[in-house]
């Protein structure tokens, strides 16, 4: 992420914005939702197994 902030001052090929999307990609890629959030909670409940396009 500090790489962003290099000279010049605005980086057209390396921004915070491309960070942000790629930690958002491997994040949901690696499915930590079921890991360390809510997504295996979700899982189970009874309304998303009768519904799997809900996961």
């Amino acid at each position: 992420m500090w790489l962003v902030t290099l000279w010049p001052g605005t980086n057209p090929f390396l921004d915070d914005h491309w960070m942000i999307a790629l930690v958002l990609l491997i994040t949901a890629a690696t499915g930590a939702g079921g890991y360390f959030g809510l997504g295996g909670a979700w899982a189970r409940l009874p309304l998303v197994r009768g519904n799997r396009r809900l996961i």
